[in-house]
């Protein structure tokens, strides 16, 4: 006879996602009665990632949470949304206590829960976490003296550029997909003090970070600044910029450490991206996360299921993209790519280092949109800094006070 259905709920989501069309299939499967309908708007992440910003997606969304015609739990796409000026309003429970009451507050990566607070509260919860981490050429580095470590800043990267012009002149301190690329990167780590998404304040007239924008416009066009390349890092490159893990499963990053490793011809290491001028800020961003909407019936069923997924048997399955932000599942996700071999056990500890190192989730990615063209342009030598940073504090202001 047919599983009579006691509770149900309905996990509103951007795309279909097979480990989630899993994980409720095995939820109800252990909990016989209980029904999570999967309501998604795309096929696929990849149809998501082309159609949304074109289809008007995040409007559409924004105005369906301010009526309350969403489901019962909210899986939001991670970094493309904007998810501050969601948060900010009364719309979502708060997890705190929840997650006080549960103990998943020990169990989950600090950063995970302290870089997607707002205030003192959690509206939303990463499932998954994407680190981002810079690739050095340790052989290279060493021969030339540079010391370049966790606590590395990007002024104190950008200072090494006249050494490498005066020293060796054919060496390289960064390989990126482009010199823009690179720029978000920077700006990125130096945000969280720049801009507070709780209380709508921008403040980019600071003399820290002009100063470090005046370092940044003279070494921009020197040839020993920047490499243009996506690939395998260039023997002549000190750091490779363009990696992210939400971009390759474990086993996948482990098997690309090794095979940059022998292309380079000497030694490598993975550090966490690099600490800001002020705070250390150094980043991961949340590839998916939660919500639980004010407006749902079910509130207590949607935290049942949703502290499911963030359990540690749930995230160790997870194996093929992201990283688990529950730290038992991560280690266990981290030993079975690394394998036995000496280079995937190097590769291992450097991400833990990565990973232990990250100490703030990265939402911000409309804001990223709004502060780095005015200050490329000004890079480029279009006007004058002062009406550049004008210009993108006017932008974020509006954004986030709209």
């Amino acid at each position: 006879a047919p599983q009579e259905i006691t509770s149900s709920i309905t996990l509103t989501a951007p795309y279909y996602d097979s480990w989630m069309a899993e994980a409720i299939h095995r939820y109800m499967r252990e909990n016989p009665g209980r029904q999570v309908v999967y309501d998604y708007t795309y096929t696929s992440y990849k149809d998501y990632g082309s159609h949304a910003d074109r289809d008007q997606y995040f409007t559409k969304q924004n105005t369906q949470i301010l009526a309350g015609d969403v489901g019962d739990l909210l899986w939001m796409g991670g970094e493309q949304t904007d998810v501050y000026s969601i948060s900010r309003t009364d719309l979502f429970t708060d997890l705190v206590p929840l997650l006080e009451e549960s103990g998943l507050d020990e169990k989950l990566a600090p950063a995970a829960l302290e870089g997607s607070r707002v205030g003192e509260e959690q509206f939303f919860i990463p499932l998954t976490g994407a680190y981002y981490c810079a690739q050095l050429n340790t052989e290279l580095a060493n021969q030339l003296g540079l010391e370049i470590g966790t606590e590395t800043t990007w002024g104190q990267l950008l200072d090494m550029v006249p050494i490498l012009e005066e020293k060796a002149p054919d060496t390289v301190l960064f390989q990126d997909v482009s010199r823009q690329r690179l720029l978000i990167r920077i700006l990125i780590s130096n945000m969280p003090d720049l801009i507070s998404p709780e209380t709508g304040e921008v403040n980019l007239q600071q003399d820290w970070f002009i100063d470090l924008l005046e370092k940044l416009k003279e070494v921009w066009d020197s040839p020993c600044f920047f490499q243009e390349g996506f690939g395998t890092q260039e023997k002549n490159v000190i750091l490779h910029t363009n990696l992210r893990t939400l971009n390759q499963a474990p086993k996948d990053s482990a098997a690309k450490y090794q095979n940059d490793g022998e292309a380079i011809g000497g030694e490598i290491s993975y550090l966490p991206l690099f600490c800001g001028e002020k705070g250390s800020n150094r980043t991961a961003t949340s590839a998916q996360f939660l919500l639980i909407p004010r407006s749902g019936e079910n509130q207590e069923e949607a935290w049942d299921f949703l502290s499911w997924l963030l359990s540690e048997e749930c995230q160790a399955s997870r194996i093929n993209f992201n990283y688990p932000m529950e730290k038992e599942a991560r280690k266990q996700v981290l030993e079975q790519a690394a394998g036995t071999e000496e280079t995937g056990q190097r590769w291992k500890n450097d991400m833990e280092q990565v990973i232990e190192e990250v100490d703030w989730v990265f939402d911000m990615y409309k804001l990223k949109e709004d502060l780095f063209p005015p200050i490329e342009n000004w890079l480029n030598g279009q006007g004058p800094l002062e009406e550049a940073l004008e210009e993108a504090r006017w932008a974020l202001f509006i954004r986030l006070n709209e």
